[in-house]
C-alpha cells in the first residue's frame, strides 16, 4: 500500500512541475504578443518613422 501511495504522490508532483512550466512559458507567450502588439499599434501610428522624437 505504501509504495501505490509513494507512486502516486510522484506522479502528482511530476504533474505540478509541468503545470508550473507550462505556466511560465504560457506567460512567456503572453509577454510576446504584448510586444508585438505595442510594436504593431507604433508601427501604425507612424509607419515610415517620420515622426520619431
Amino acid at each position: 500500500m505504501k509504495q501505490i501511495f509513494e507512486r502516486i504522490a510522484k506522479s502528482l508532483e511530476v504533474i505540478a512541475e509541468e503545470l508550473k512550466a507550462r505556466k511560465e512559458v504560457q506567460l512567456e507567450v503572453f509577454n510576446r504578443i504584448e510586444n508585438m502588439e505595442s510594436a504593431l499599434k507604433a508601427i501604425a501610428e507612424d509607419p515610415f518613422g517620420v515622426n520619431k522624437n
